[in-house]
C-alpha cells in the first residue's frame, strides 16, 4: 500500500513541476519527501512498522522519479513491462477469468494482448473494451486482429501456429546473408552493400541468428550459421 502511495505521490510532484514550472522543482526536493517520510514514521506504531512503511513508500515515489524523462514517462524503457503489469493487474484478474470461462487462453505483453482458442471474437473483444474502459483506457480497433488457424498467426513478432518460429522471410534473409558470405567472402559481400563496418554487421547478422536459436533452440540450420558467423569473427 505504502509502495503505491509513494508511487503516486511521486507522479503527482512530476506533474505540479511541469505546471508550477515558476516554483521550480520544488516538489520533487528530496526536503519534502523526507519530510513525507518523517511524518510516516511518526504516525507508525512501532519502529518496525515506520521502517516497513517507509521504505516501499520511498522505492514508489523513487521509481516514479526514475520512470520519467524531461516531464514525460518514458516508452519503450526496461521500466515499461513492469508498469504496464502494475496498471492491469486488476485487468488481467478479470479478463483472466472471464477467459477462463469460456477455455480461452489468455496473454498479455505490455499492451499486447492474445486470446487463443474456440471462441467468437465478440464476446471477447466486448468484455476487453468493458475493463479496459473501468482504467480510463481504450482499445485499439486498427490493431485488434482475429487470425483463424488456417493464416500465419503472429504474436509479438513470432509464428504460433504449430511451434513457435520467427518468420520465414526473416530467416530467409539470413539464409541468403549466409549464402553470399560462403560464396563470395566476407569481404566482397559487403562492398556489394556498401558497408564499411565490418564488426558491426556480424554483430548484427549474429544477434539476429541468435533470435532465431532463442525462439527455436534446436535449429540445427541456425546453429550452423552461429558456428559460421563466429568463426568469420575471430
Amino acid at each position: 500500500t505504502m509502495f503505491m502511495v509513494g508511487l503516486c505521490l511521486g507522479i503527482v510532484s512530476r506533474l505540479l513541476d511541469i505546471y508550477t514550472q515558476n516554483l521550480g522543482e520544488i516538489f520533487s526536493q528530496m526536503a519534502v519527501w523526507i519530510l513525507l517520510g518523517t511524518l510516516i514514521s511518526i504516525f507508525s506504531e512501532t519502529a518496525k512498522k515506520a521502517a516497513f512503511n517507509i521504505l516501499p513508500f520511498s522505492f514508489g515515489m523513487l521509481l516514479a522519479n526514475l520512470c520519467t524523462l524531461n516531464d514525460h514517462l518514458v516508452q519503450g524503457a526496461p521500466t515499461s513491462a513492469y508498469i504496464s503489469n502494475l496498471v492491469m493487474r486488476d485487468f488481467d484478474e478479470n479478463v483472466g477469468r472471464f477467459a477462463e470461462k469460456f477455455g480461452i487462453s489468455y496473454t498479455r505483453y505490455s499492451d499486447d494482448m492474445t486470446f487463443s482458442g474456440e471462441f467468437e471474437p465478440s464476446i471477447i473483444i466486448r468484455e476487453v473494451r468493458q475493463e479496459l474502459c473501468k482504467l480510463g483506457l481504450r482499445l485499439n480497433d486498427k490493431k485488434t486482429i482475429v487470425i483463424k488457424n488456417s493464416a500465419c498467426q503472429k504474436v509479438t513478432g513470432i509464428v504460433v501456429n504449430k511451434k513457435m518460429q520467427v518468420s520465414l522471410n526473416y530467416r530467409k534473409k539470413i539464409r541468403q546473408e549466409i549464402y553470399y558470405i560462403k560464396k563470395f567472402g566476407l569481404n566482397e559481400h559487403l562492398n556489394r552493400l556498401n558497408i564499411k563496418n565490418s564488426e558491426k554487421y556480424l554483430n548484427s547478422l549474429l544477434g539476429r541468428i541468435l533470435f532465431v536459436l532463442q525462439v527455436d533452440p534446436n535449429n540445427q540450420e541456425f546453429r550452423n550459421y552461429k558456428d559460421i558467423v563466429i568463426k568469420v569473427k575471430s
